[in-house]
């Protein structure tokens, strides 16, 4: 919990030395790669109100990426260490955060989806705590005979991923930052992703965690498995949160939590020291959810600000909707053509679905299964297209003498033209 304290007051501080202006200013200099300008952040009453809500969210932030490194070096670090440590890695994040966030990061720029920080905070987090863990070596008797480190209080460990689990509602939704217009139908969209989540753990923490230990831990339940599911599930879901379907947030969470699971166990056979699943967790995790935003993302229509695309799966599905729609509409077309086209047309567009088909004279018409009226709706039409016509009297009295003519004879549904004449 000191650690906890020291991210928040030292980075919290150099956060607002240069942080900030280093993920938001847009001073001259500014450039694709970093901001520049509103360091040491005091805004004028004009915009004062927008510039330190979107800093106090963004302090969370940025703490939050140095606190997730607390996790992956605990029990072998100093904690004057860790002090200069906090104060310096909130720059880590804040230029990670400019190429997402700011209106002119290169990868925000290139249409990137994460809506609350998929990448700036939990990928950042998770690979910083994965190069600490490897600097710092293992615990002391860790992956020896020896090796006693067990977790010191379950009940503790699920208090915080309660806090945590809530915690998420609040960053997730927070990051519309408001909730006028349309945004708090994105929050409520986030709340319901989060939500699903708590859904779903139920079944890999539940099914998979205790079928595992059940077979390979005497029956026991191992609660880093349950909690880091659940946490990796969650954050599978940070960067598409407000911008895709609950059916969507369920297929990312579960995988998501494999991927926790199965990245935790080959850390281990590699001897990398993670007390709390901090890579698996944010890292591996984080990685996924970037990568399923390219999948999963529905184009955003409310605010037309976190996505401006669907993602491939939503792409095939508005694809197919499109291509069904086009057959219809050819099917439409030629069924226009075989009413009012000219004989050739007919012609051409029988012989291109059916061949030169010989039958008697006598049946030799136009095939037309959409007609309910039979000959007496070629007769109207026909009326109807000739009372347009400069020449009326010719076509009028070419309709009534249809049944005669060699255009159109006993037209009854189902019979077919014969071109052997032709």
């Amino acid at each position: 919990m000191a650690k906890n304290v020291a991210d928040v007051v030292f980075g919290g501080i150099s956060y607002w030395m240069l942080g900030y202006g280093l993920s938001f200013g847009d001073g001259e200099g500014t450039n694709g790669f970093c901001g520049v300008g509103k360091f040491f952040i005091d805004p004028d009453e004009s915009v004062m109100g927008e510039e330190f809500a979107r800093f106090v969210f963004q302090s969370s932030f940025a703490t939050t990426a140095t606190t997730i490194v607390s996790g992956a070096v605990a029990e072998r670090t100093r904690f004057i260490a860790y002090i200069i440590f906090s104060f310096f890695n909130t720059f880590v994040f804040c230029f990670p955060a400019h190429w997402v966030w700011a209106s002119s990061g290169w990868l925000h720029k290139m249409g990137v989806v994460d809506v609350a920080g998929d990448g700036p905070v939990h990928l950042v987090g998770g690979v910083t705590s994965l190069v600490a863990a490897i600097m710092i070596k293992p615990r002391h008797k860790r992956f020896t005979p020896e090796d006693d480190h067990d977790m010191g209080s379950p009940t503790g460990a699920l208090l915080g991923l309660f806090t945590l689990w809530w915690g998420w509602l609040a960053f997730n939704c927070g990051s519309t930052y408001g909730i006028s217009g349309g945004k708090w139908k994105m929050a409520a969209s986030m709340f319901s992703s989060v939500f699903v989540i708590l859904k779903q753990s139920a079944t890999y923490v539940c099914v998979y965690p205790c079928f595992h230990s059940f077979i390979f831990n005497k029956r026991k339940f191992y609660i880093p498995w349950i909690i880091n599911s659940v946490l990796g599930g969650l954050v599978s879901i940070t960067a598409t949160c407000a911008v895709t379907g609950i059916w969507e947030s369920l297929v990312i969470g579960s995988v998501g939590a494999v991927f926790v699971l199965l990245s935790d166990a080959a850390l281990r056979r590699l001897h990398i020291d993670d007390p709390v699943g901090a890579v698996s967790v944010h890292g591996v995790a984080g990685v996924w959810g970037l990568l399923a935003a390219g999948v999963f993302t529905h184009k955003d229509n409310i605010t037309e600000y976190f996505s401006d695309r669907h993602g491939i799966v939503k792409e095939e599905i508005i694809g197919s909707d499109i291509v069904e729609h086009n057959i219809q509409r050819i099917d439409l077309v030629q069924f226009k053509t075989l009413h009012f086209g000219d004989e050739k047309d007919k012609t051409d567009l029988f012989k291109s679905r059916y061949g030169a088909l010989s039958i008697t004279p006598s049946t030799h018409s136009v095939h037309s299964a959409h007609s309910a009226h039979s000959a007496h709706s070629v007769h109207s039409v026909h009326s109807v297209h000739s009372a347009h016509s400069a020449h009326s009297a010719h076509y009028a009295h070419y309709a009534h003498s249809a049944r005669s003519s060699r255009s159109v004879h006993n037209m009854q549904p189902g019979c077919i033209a014969d071109w052997s004449q032709d």
